[in-house]
């Protein structure tokens, strides 16, 4: 017999409940009917408050198991539970685990009645008091407690497969798996191992094999295609178990590749790489950690359409969900431990080690993680400690590199990769020290984290911050590239998250994302999605009004883009061919365009100028909007007599053409690889605002709720998002559904984000309207592609 049967639906929460035991909880008391995933309370977007996680709760179901389970082993998984929690079954305590991050699995069925009702209760405590990683000293981060990812019941026979670990690395030349499958009991076996494409369910290998207990096999298999990051081919193995007329099956996915990180970068089946990419931490606005597979997957999309090469799951393992994601995307991804900058005794310590073991274990078969994460992050060097996680980390995986991340230079390297968070630099033109000025060693060497709290930046900030931004993470790749020394540049971070107060900013919010809480990017967004050659990308980072600007004094344009060139034109009439600025950034791979005014051509043929006295003459222009004409008597010598212009007649007509205050100019930017055309954006003075909805057509439900997201954002009619619009959207559905949020939010950045949690198949249809502009509706389809119970 073998059956899945997941449990998330229709369990009882009851709150904080303190030290009580399950035979105190009052008779009388009644729970609130909860679906997993789950979190303590309600999350606020701002000035969300930790002590609303930090509780101990108590869930509780009733589950019917027929008389025919009563020879069978029930397996029960809880894949992520923030953060001890302790599992009864009609009242004895099954097990315990120490770790919100990593799943766990108990037999019940010696608890169990057959025939009957049984209750599962599960305690859940997230007191930061708790003596485990990340718990001890101050966090980063807030914790979110609750079960906040999917709980299931396998019915097994008494002879089953705990876990199958498959080491696809030794690819070079003839392909070879190393199969290793973990048994409930040591008798004699027969195995029965089939390798099968995952695209097509093409058998590729069948191997018979009969042992004893547990397997650990190494086998030649046929040709098969490589995991890469371009084409992430994916297998499945199946292996089926067999003793004294009992059988159990179980598949995995999982791909042929070998990865190495090394001096001189990181070498992929050989083909040498240089990656960037973004840290990414669990929690979300309004649900916390509690978020279903398709927001998990959503992540690994969006990370993906930002040009990412490479993830790290900063300061805890993720989501399964986010995994198998960056597995069919092909983004290599870092892994690592619970743990921020605090280390704490013995006991302490002893659960960090059983943390490595639980997250090799948990997460061996993903192709995308390349470096097991082996340090608690930022911590101290800590020899005893770190000796044993590395060694810990080998002995279960040969084939993966251990690394973790700290934040001072020469620090005690245990592991094989030097990870470290460069947050030292002050100047974004220096951008990133040199490796050598950091580690001394000669060893493979990667920046874990970059940037991010150094410039902490919200979507609605004055312009020149949030260009600032951009410098920084520009001046941060361009050092990456400049550096051979340095594999990997991973910056800081993803998006803004929840934190503890003297983490965030006033409201508890960390604004270090390239975009916000809900995913929407901010300026800084487009410097990674420049740098990648996935889709064309032309962003103006500009809205051309010189009251953003100190001194009311223009700065350059700058053009995000990964285009060859950029033409210009005004009104219908080509002005201008713009090129990328190659000077100041000349190793990015797609240098940014700046450009000094848009008036260039006008002033060249008004005045007989050459560029270069053109953008002297746009610089000295600009300063003069709040400067008087004797700052321009000064530079008469040197450039305004030198063409014989009288300052005094023609200051007002320059500055008109720069400002052009009070002009309806139209702008198109065409972005050209080639002859081609690939991309385009118009710039205008903002004459209407009106609103689009970004949302997904249709939603797929597997193993419990789905969520799935909506972004209203006000506009102009050129299609750009009005950043300092004060407006309210109002939300209005229909269907079975659930709205996470209130139904009237203001719009920040000029966006509102909200969720919708839906649960059966049926269409959901959905209206935004606001007082600047009407109704928005949109529809969309939901369907189950499993079976829930």
């Amino acid at each position: 017999m073998d059956r899945i049967i997941n449990l998330n639906y229709d369990w009882l929460y009851f709150g904080d409940v303190g030290d009580i035991s399950l035979n105190d909880l009052d008779s009388d008391r009644k729970g609130e009917k909860v679906d997993i995933p789950h979190t303590f309370g309600v999350v606020s977007v701002n000035y969300a408050s930790e002590k609303t996680h930090c509780i101990r709760s108590l869930y509780k179901k009733k589950l019917f198991l027929p008389l025919s389970y009563s020879d069978c082993s029930l397996i029960i998984t809880l894949e992520g539970v923030a953060h001890y929690s302790e599992v009864y079954v009609n009242g004895r305590l099954v097990g315990e685990h120490r770790c919100g991050y990593t799943a766990y699995s108990l037999d019940i069925a010696p608890f169990c009645v057959f025939g009957s009702d049984n209750e599962i209760a599960v305690f859940v405590d997230a007191r930061e008091s708790l003596n485990f990683p990340p718990f001890g000293g101050a966090l980063d981060f807030l914790g979110f407690g609750g079960i906040y990812r999917e709980v299931w019941l396998e019915v097994k026979e008494k002879v089953y497969i705990k876990y199958v670990h498959v080491d696809g690395s030794k690819c070079v030349g003839e392909a070879k798996m190393t199969i290793t499958a973990g048994i409930s009991c040591d008798k004699l076996c027969e195995y029965s191992i089939r390798l099968i494409e995952r695209s097509s369910q093409y058998v590729v290998d069948t191997i018979m094999l009969v042992c004893k207990g547990d397997l650990d096999v190494c086998v030649d298999v046929k040709s098969v295609k490589l995991w890469s990051m371009s084409d992430p081919f994916l297998y499945e193995l199946e292996v089926v178990v067999s003793s004294e007329g009992k059988s159990d099956s179980k598949r995995v996915c999982f791909g042929f590749r070998y990865c190495e990180f090394s001096e001189d970068g990181i070498y992929l089946n050989g083909e040498k790489l240089r990656l960037f990419g973004l840290n990414r931490r669990q929690s979300y606005p309004q649900i916390g950690y509690a978020a279903p597979e398709g927001l998990q997957k959503d992540d690994a999309d969006k990370l993906y359409k930002l040009g990412c090469g490479i993830v790290r799951t900063c300061n805890y393992p993720n989501s399964r969900h986010f995994l198998d994601r960056c597995d069919e995307l092909g983004m290599l991804v870092i892994t690592e431990i619970p743990g921020w900058q605090y280390i704490g005794d013995e006991e302490w310590k002893t659960q960090a080690v059983e943390n490595v073991k639980d997250l090799i274990c948990e997460q061996y078969n993903h192709p995308s993680v390349v470096i097991w994460g082996v340090r608690i992050n930022q911590s101290s060097d800590d020899r005893k400690l770190y000796t044993t996680t590395n060694r810990i980390a080998h002995e279960l995986d040969k084939s993966r590199q251990t690394g973790g991340a700290r934040s001072f230079v020469n620090s005690d390297l245990l592991e094989d990769v030097f990870l470290y968070n460069d947050y030292m630099y002050i100047d974004y033109s220096k951008g990133l020290n040199r490796a050598e000025n950091i580690m001394s060693l000669k060893a493979p060497y990667a920046v874990a984290e970059h940037t991010g709290y150094m410039y902490p930046v919200k979507s609605f900030d004055s312009l020149p911050a949030r260009l600032e931004q951009v410098k920084r993470h520009l001046g941060a790749l361009n050092a990456f590239f400049a550096d051979r020394r340095i594999c990997a540049a991973i910056g800081g971070c993803f998006a803004d998250y929840n934190s503890h107060k003297g983490f965030g900013a006033g409201d508890g919010i960390c604004y270090h994302g390239v975009t916000d809480m809900f995913r929407q990017n901010k300026l800084a967004a487009y410097v990674y999605m420049s740098q990648s050659d996935r889709e064309p990308v032309l962003e103006l980072c500009d809205n051309r009004e010189f009251g953003e600007y100190e001194g009311m004094s223009f700065e350059p344009l700058i053009i995000l883009s990964n285009c060859e060139y950029i033409i210009v034109y005004n009104n219908g009439e080509r002005i201008g061919k713009l090129f990328p600025c190659k000077k100041e950034y000349k190793y990015l791979p797609h240098p940014p365009f700046m450009v000094d005014s848009l008036a260039q051509s006008d002033l060249m043929r008004l005045y007989g100028l050459d560029h270069k006295e053109t953008k002297t003459l746009i610089k000295y222009a600009n300063k003069s909007i709040t400067h008087s004409l004797g700052f321009f008597e000064k530079l008469q010598a040197d450039f305004w007599l030198k063409r014989h212009i009288d300052i005094e007649r023609n200051i007002d007509a320059v500055n008109d053409i720069i400002t052009r205050a009070g002009k309806n100019d139209s702008f198109l930017f065409e972005g050209y690889i080639g002859e081609k055309c690939v991309i385009s954006r118009r710039a205008e003075q903002t004459v209407e605002v009106s609103a689009v909805l970004d949302l997904p057509k249709s939603v797929q439900i597997n193993q419990t709720y789905e969520v799935f997201q909506v972004v209203v954002k006000a506009v102009n009619q050129c299609g750009r998002v009005l950043t300092y619009i004060n407006e309210v959207a109002n939300i209005s559905i229909e269907g079975d559904a659930v709205l996470v949020s209130d139904k009237t939010l203001p719009m920040c950045g000029g966006i509102a984000s909200f969720y919708i949690k839906v649960y059966n198949e049926g269409t959901i249809d959905i209206s935004v309207w606001g007082n600047r502009f009407s109704a928005i509706n949109a529809t969309v389809s939901v369907r189950h592609t499993k079976q829930n119970q």
